[in-house]
């Protein structure tokens, strides 16, 4: 005899997400299956969202330790004390006294001081995604209400921030980016990267938080991540592929039968 009821652990995870994965019999225990899926999906996702992540930090940061050596400039970009005054174009992106105070919380045992590469290896995803932007998500139209109009307004600043920040360093980062715009399905180089980089990161923030999945575009949001890593080393994404391909496989193989009338529709998310 089973140690639980699926009608007792359910509950637990929570009405509303568990009304998503529950199907018109009320199966309570195809819904606890479903659940369990979501989660091994979930954890095969992160592998390649992690890959990329790590990935594109690096090679945003040498990129702009190339630049910084090459403007001549003193100590580090996210250590340097002025770097409104040393480097404008990069100054509305760095953070230091949050990224020192996040680093510092794993420093080794007698390390007082957080380096750079501390810093980088603690700062977010959404530092490099903050850095690119998403010029795809930006509406070419100002709203009509006042208020949206001037959120529209310091979006459409920030992206010109962006813009400037890749035109002078970001693009090295990623050597490997789609030539025609063809390719790159309409989308210019850093709008191509920028959407993919957001897409990611609301992907992350779903697995991270167990918000459902079913009608996630797995295979599109899995294809993200490997562009990204092409976008920076044709290695990488050899490497990535050979090592996420059969295990992503493998979770959509074994999803839910019950479910599966809902992948048809798995496609909104892009």
């Amino acid at each position: 005899m089973d140690a639980y009821s699926p009608k007792d652990v359910l509950p637990l995870l929570g009405g509303p997400r568990v009304a998503i994965v529950l199907n018109a019999a009320d199966n309570a225990e195809e819904a606890l299956e479903a659940c369990a899926w979501e989660l091994d999906l979930g954890q095969a996702l992160l592998k390649p969202i992690g890959l990329a992540e790590v990935i594109v930090r690096n090679s945003i940061d040498s990129a702009i330790n190339q630049w910084w050596m090459a403007q001549d400039l003193e100590n580090t970009w996210t250590t340097c004390s002025d770097i409104y005054s040393s480097a404008p174009v990069l100054a509305p992106f760095v953070h230091r006294t949050e990224w020192e105070k996040r680093a510092k919380q794993y420093l080794h045992e007698g390390q007082e001081v957080a380096s750079h590469d501390d810093m980088i290896s603690h700062a977010t995803l959404g530092t490099w995604k903050n850095m690119v932007g998403n010029p795809a998500g930006l509406s070419p139209r100002a709203p009509i209400e006042s208020e949206r109009r001037e959120s529209w307004e310091a979006a459409r600043k920030r992206d010109a921030q962006c813009a400037r920040l890749w035109k002078d360093v970001l693009y090295q980062a990623f050597p490997n980016i789609p030539k025609t715009k063809k390719e790159r399905g309409k989308l210019s180089p850093r709008a191509y990267i920028g959407l993919r980089l957001s897409r990611m990161g609301s992907l992350r923030n779903r697995v991270c938080h167990w918000d459902n999945l079913r009608l996630v575009n797995v295979k599109g949001r899995y294809q993200d991540a490997l562009e990204l890593i092409r976008s920076v080393s044709l290695p990488a994404y050899e490497w990535a592929r050979e090592i996420c391909d059969a295990e992503i496989a493998d979770c959509l193989s074994r999803r839910p039968e019950f479910l599966s009338s809902d992948a048809a529709t798995s496609a909104k998310d892009g």
